[in-house]
């Protein structure tokens, strides 16, 4: 499942089970951390190209180690939708 989070206040209501992210806001390391931390399974987050040059390589780096891939995109073919 794919789920995309409009802001982080909704990281509270992610499902454990979710696999792909996409997140449209400028997500923070806390914000990226406690959603990996929520859904152990996520093999992927999503993040709008004007975003990416804000994530560190240090978050970057802990994503590679846990096989979660960090990539840009839109929110083209989303299956649900979380404001």
């Amino acid at each position: 499942m794919k789920m995309v989070i409009g802001n982080p206040d909704t990281l509270i209501h992610v499902n454990s089970h979710v696999k792909q992210v996409h997140i449209t806001f400028r997500p923070s390391e806390k914000a990226i951390f406690k959603l990996i931390n929520k859904c152990p399974d996520l093999e992927s987050i999503q993040i709008p190209t004007s975003h990416m040059k804000t994530i560190s390589n240090t978050t970057k780096s802990i994503l590679k180690l846990r096989g979660i891939t960090l990539s840009e995109g839109s929110t083209r073919d989303t299956e649900r939708y979380i404001q």
